[in-house]
């Protein structure tokens, strides 16, 4: 899938906190994502400076519209909300955030794209402990998201190893937890709406 995701935010400063989105982007499919301010847009021209993931770093770069866009906000003035809804106005730009509603909801209006649909991860709502286990001993590792939440927050990854369900969670912090406690730990988020896709392998 030869698409690119952008994610347009007044906190591109703070290009670390968005490095989960990088990793889900990859996860989804997307080939690269980039990071920018509505002030990086230039309508005019069709062209976006902004900032991708290459190689362990961020590196900024022009490029044309992406395919998608999700905007993330932390607009503190009136100018930046001003500044945000002119580009959001422009029809060629495709933002999902503010319409499509929650993550689960985007991610059913992506696979209502017969464009995108065929390049998307399995993907499923985290119901109940048995759904995840059983999701988890078929892709041996998984990649967890809150559907509501901002900024990157509550992403864990999970894997089986032994008698072991590791967890990576806060930007690569890992814990490991006995099997006979995952479906106590799987309710729990469960109970705090969660979505899951197949992950990588985690913590070696």
């Amino acid at each position: 899938m030869n698409t690119t995701l952008g994610l347009m935010s007044a906190k591109t400063a703070e290009r670390s906190h968005f490095l989960p989105y990088v990793e889900a982007a990859n996860v989804a499919g997307f080939k690269r994502l980039i990071l920018f301010a509505p002030e990086d847009v230039n309508l005019a021209r069709r062209k976006i400076t902004g900032y991708t993931y290459q190689k362990h770093k961020w590196v900024r770069t022009v490029q044309g519209f992406p395919d998608l866009i999700y905007d993330i906000g932390h607009y503190r003035t009136i100018r930046g909300y001003q500044q945000a809804e002119e580009i959001k106005s422009f029809s060629r730009l495709p933002f999902v955030g503010d319409w499509l509603g929650n993550k689960w909801v985007v991610y059913q209006g992506l696979k209502a794209s017969p464009e995108i649909a065929e390049h998307l991860v399995e993907t499923e709502l985290l119901i109940r402990a048995a759904d995840g286990i059983s999701m988890l001993e078929q892709h041996k590792a998984l990649m967890l998201k809150p559907v509501s939440g901002e900024s990157g927050t509550g992403i864990k990854r999970i894997s089986l190893r032994k008698d072991m369900l590791i967890i990576e969670e806060d930007g690569g912090v890992c814990r490991g937890i006995k099997v006979e406690s995952a479906g106590r730990y799987l309710d729990q988020l469960a109970a705090k709406g969660y979505m899951m896709a197949a992950g990588a392998t985690i913590c070696a």
